[in-house]
């Protein structure tokens, strides 16, 4: 799949929040985890709810 680079600026409390994410991940995989996909990851996540939530 490709991939396109964008830039992103988050309020400080939302990097909180994904980093804390980003560790939960590592802590249940045991897998190292970048912010980058943690932020994919809830990224994908929100998609698929709002996906769900506009075919009801």
């Amino acid at each position: 799949m490709k991939q396109t680079h964008i830039n992103l600026r988050l309020p400080a409390p939302m990097i909180e929040q994904v980093e804390r994410y980003r560790e939960h991940l590592e802590n249940t995989t045991g897998l190292p985890v970048n912010r980058s996909d943690a932020i994919r990851l809830l990224v994908k996540t929100g998609i698929d709810i709002k996906a769900k939530e506009m075919t009801k």
